[in-house]
């Protein structure tokens, strides 16, 4: 599939060696990295496997690529190790090779993974399996299916309903198995085959979009970002703070606390009360009006009261325009 882009590499002009080490490093990263997906994996699967992949995380000074390659030095700068938490859910994992993703941070919150095939028309459902019946692996080699009961599940408070205790005992019967093990097995596979499907589906859309969804960003407003400047015109652009005023930056990061978000609304009634006296009311369709307008600027201007100085500015940095 990359072979064509491979060999459009090699056809660049000699001088352009530079340009073609990049362009080749870029393609490398992408098809060295392989994506692994769950659905809720932040919150329990990677929570229950971390302790036996920790130690790849360690600081090691080994480098990860052989810097005999023309693109090794590239390599290294991007062969980087990192984790994205929020609280104690793992948003994702990276590392050089392997990316792992939670695929709830891709759709609308709350939505169960019943609700997510659904939404991608997948016919397949997933099986059933008595959890909390499996003690032990040992239980793993029992030759029967347990009864109907031992499919209760305390996490749901829930019963396993007749009819889709009748479906596995006609699995279990027509797939010949032998063992609990077989039905895990079976189980498994009913777990991901519909996944894979309806996350291919929901790729698809992305793709149409020129985003690769499990290579561009670790959730939806990551999606959003690479879009808004995969598609904004080349003129428009955004004013940042310049390198000269990296205090200014800090100075900002400093003045951002938390708190309780407290929304204070007062009694009105139409004819009855007023607002300012009934002079310079705020109209909330003006101000709409206003924020579509365009609005001259030449970036921030930063006044800096001198060192060593106490002064009201020097709390209050101030903005202006030229």
């Amino acid at each position: 599939m990359f072979q064509g882009r491979f060999e459009y590499l090699e056809t660049l002009r000699e001088e352009d060696d530079k340009g073609r080490v990049n362009l080749k490093t870029t393609l490398l990263k992408y098809l060295s990295q392989l994506p692994v997906v769950g659905f809720n994996s932040g919150k329990y699967d990677l929570n229950v496997i971390k302790p036996y992949f920790a130690h790849c995380f360690l600081i090691s000074e080994v480098d990860d690529y052989e810097s005999d390659s023309e693109c090794g030095n590239s390599l290294r700068q991007w062969g980087k190790r990192f984790v994205i938490k929020k609280n104690n859910e793992f948003m994702a994992i990276n590392t050089p090779f392997l990316k792992f993703l939670d695929i709830t941070n891709f759709i609308a919150p709350g939505f169960s993974y019943a609700k997510y095939l659904a939404a991608y028309e997948v016919e397949e459902q997933k099986g059933f399996f008595p959890y909390e019946y499996i003690t032990s692996i040992e239980k793993l080699d029992e030759t029967s299916l347990p009864p109907r009961d031992a499919f209760y599940s305390s996490l749901r408070k829930s019963e396993l309903p007749v009819q889709n205790y009748d479906y596995v005992c006609k699995v279990w019967k027509e797939s010949a198995m032998t063992s609990l093990r077989d039905l895990l097995i079976w189980y498994n596979n009913k777990d991901t085959r519909p996944f894979i499907e309806a996350l291919a589906k929901q790729c698809e859309f992305y793709k149409t979009l020129g985003l690769d969804m499990l290579k561009d960003a670790v959730s939806v407003p990551g999606l959003t970002l690479r879009y808004l400047f995969k598609t904004m015109p080349g003129d428009h652009f955004f004013s940042i703070i310049r390198e000269k005023d990296k205090d200014l930056h800090e100075e900002l990061r400093k003045q951002i606390v938390g708190g309780p978000s407290i929304i204070f609304h007062r009694y009105h009634e139409k004819g009855i009360t007023k607002l300012r006296g009934d002079r310079r009311v705020v109209r909330p369709s003006r101000v709409s009006w206003a924020m579509t307008r365009t609005v001259s600027t030449c970036g921030l201007y930063h006044k800096k009261c001198p060192q060593n100085t106490l002064c009201v500015e020097e709390k209050k940095t101030i903005f202006s325009q030229k």
